[in-house]
């Protein structure tokens, strides 16, 4: 009877932390959203903000952390946004977001062969994965790499057969190429079309005159 007793007084005792925990969770949880809807709507400062408070909350929030450091990138803070990328990658050294996010910024920065070996070195963890071979596609096509790019989107084509954003590769693989048609930059929306700002969820970056969408 005592035995029964002590584990009823332990179970009462763990309930108010228990539901301490989730309240934690989900006030994380609504904070992250918030953040996310903010930088939507460009409000990066806003975005930061919050990011910076659920980091300093929940130091290891791996989402907040990639978070954050896709925003800096917004904000043209590239070399913020790697340290924070790499924060994140000591937390989850397999990240997909971490990975792709802070090869990204490499290739922002027109660091291509740094990003382009980024993911090849993940490429034996995740051989099948999409957002890595595209990518990697892509940004040997930024780099004029045109039968690395073929190469690669021909991989995710065996894949996923029929798919858009690797067909498109290899035609732009096909095209000539011009100093004046990739001088620039510019961001489209999921659906294809060029936002006012950019793609929260893609966070992807696009040379002009493509049509293909962001990479989901």
């Amino acid at each position: 009877m005592l035995r029964h007793w002590t584990f009823l007084t332990i179970l009462i005792g763990f309930f108010p932390v228990f539901l301490a925990t989730l309240a934690f969770s989900a006030t994380i949880s609504d904070r992250m959203e918030e953040a996310r809807k903010l930088a939507v709507k460009d409000n990066f400062e806003g975005a930061l903000k919050i990011y910076d408070a659920v980091v300093k909350q929940d130091p290891e929030n791996v989402d907040a952390l990639n978070g954050k450091a896709r925003v800096l990138s917004w904000m043209g803070r590239y070399d913020d946004a790697v340290i924070v990328y790499q924060k994140s990658l000591t937390l989850a050294p397999h990240n997909l977001d971490s990975l792709t996010g802070l090869a990204d910024v490499y290739a922002w920065q027109g660091d291509y062969d740094r990003a382009i070996h980024l993911l090849l070195g993940s490429l034996d963890k995740f051989p099948d994965e999409r957002q890595l071979l595209l990518r990697i596609a892509r940004y040997h096509l930024w780099a004029k790499k045109k039968r690395q790019a073929r190469h690669y989107a021909e991989r995710v084509l065996k894949i996923f057969p029929g798919d858009k954003d690797a067909t498109e590769i290899i035609r732009q693989a096909g095209k000539i190429f011009n100093s004046e048609q990739y001088s620039g930059y510019t961001y489209l929306n999921i659906n294809g079309s060029i936002p006012n700002g950019h793609n929260f969820y893609t966070g992807l970056r696009y040379e002009p005159n493509e049509s293909y969408r962001a990479c989901a």
